[in-house]
């Protein structure tokens, strides 16, 4: 079953300029006009600033996704390259690699000889130091779920294979909490399966590395991540929650704290939440009888 891609904004129409849809996909189309595509993603960004321009980026991915040609190939990989000096976080450059991840994914599905680059990519991009890069790879394999879902989950079993770094399990944990993708029961299934996984990883991490931006970040995407699987699949959502309210750990203690008053849960399941909240009350007070 293939998810329901979400539709990408139009471009709005500018008088005299190349933005909109028809102009970008005449620069992606051109070779020449590279240097005025860049040029315009630059300009059009919206960096610096709190959000980027997503929905440029979106109708870049789709109109690149379907040029595909092998000029565009090595432009993309070009922005794929840039290292964090080269475009620093919060600088228009930032925005190239992020649109190129976005492209590249896009390419997925139709040119299988990209797909070991792309997979590579993808697992580069998730331990970049620049958070808006590490977001990207979320969308990226969103956007090959929606193309080829076993495609995506190959690429998610690769990705958590052998010692998968924390920040390659919150691209995990990001990518599929998306509910468009969540409507196929393959990829409910899986989602339940790395959310207890990475659970357990959450429990086996040491306490110094507990501190680092690394987990923070992990910490963060479950906060919500988890609520959005258990939303999708109440009757096993709730087992695997209140499986993990018994642990004793701190910050998983958290982390379902945050999900638990997430309105995707409390307006429909109040009863289950209930559940959840007892154990979590029970476990802390054994542990201080402990003490």
């Amino acid at each position: 079953m293939s998810a329901k891609r979400p539709a990408a904004a139009a471009a709005p129409k500018k008088a005299g300029g190349v933005s909109g849809d028809a102009g970008e996909a005449l620069l992606l189309s051109d070779s020449t006009r590279y240097a005025e595509l860049e040029k315009m993603l630059l300009r059009e960004s919206r960096l610096p600033g709190p959000r980027g321009n997503l929905e440029l980026a979106a109708r870049f991915a789709e109109a690149a996704g379907r040029q595909a040609s092998d000029p565009l190939w090595r432009l993309l990989e070009s922005w794929l390259a840039l290292s964090p000096e080269q475009a620093p976080v919060n600088d228009p450059r930032e925005f190239l690699p992020f649109c190129a991840l976005l492209a590249a994914a896009e390419t997925w599905a139709g040119h299988k000889s990209r797909r070991r680059a792309i997979a590579a990519q993808v697992r580069v991009a998730a331990n970049d130091p620049r958070w808006r890069l590490r977001e990207g790879v979320a969308q990226a394999l969103q956007r090959i779920g929606y193309a080829d879902p076993q495609g995506m989950r190959g690429l998610i079993a690769a990705l958590a294979s052998g010692r998968p770094t924390l920040l390659e399990l919150r691209a995990i944990v990001a990518a599929l909490a998306d509910p468009p993708l969540l409507g196929d029961p393959e990829n409910v299934a899986l989602a339940l399966d790395r959310a207890e996984a990475i659970l357990a990883s959450v429990a086996a991490t040491g306490a110094a590395e507990r501190k680092s931006c690394a987990f923070k970040a992990l910490e963060q995407g479950l906060s919500y991540a988890l609520s959005v699987f258990v939303a999708q699949a109440p009757q096993p959502g709730f087992a695997l929650l209140r499986r993990w309210a018994t642990c004793g750990d701190a910050n998983i203690k958290r982390i379902l704290e945050h999900n638990l008053g997430k309105a995707r849960l409390t307006r429909r399941f109040p009863m289950e939440i209930a559940r959840v909240r007892d154990a979590l009350a029970d476990t802390q007070h054994t542990q201080g009888r402990k003490k």
